[in-house]
């Protein structure tokens, strides 16, 4: 993968948009999102990868929105 965003070779342009919105549900509590992501994510590497890129990438998102001290 070039872009470590870019869905694996082969498959088609909404499976990142499908493992954001999974990713997004989860966060927020969504207990059968949770469980499907981690069916996913226990069986494919790749998603795993991504689902934690995507997650680095909240995290320094949330650090920027947090008051300076």
């Amino acid at each position: 993968m070039d872009n470590p965003y870019d869905a694996p070779a082969g498959t088609d342009s909404a499976w990142l948009d499908q493992l954001v919105d999974l990713h997004v549900l989860t966060v927020h509590g969504d207990q059968d999102a949770a469980a499907a992501a981690t069916r996913w994510l226990d069986h494919d590497t790749q998603a795993r990868e991504v689902w934690n890129q995507v997650e680095s990438t909240c995290e320094r998102v949330r650090a920027l929105e947090e008051p300076s001290a």
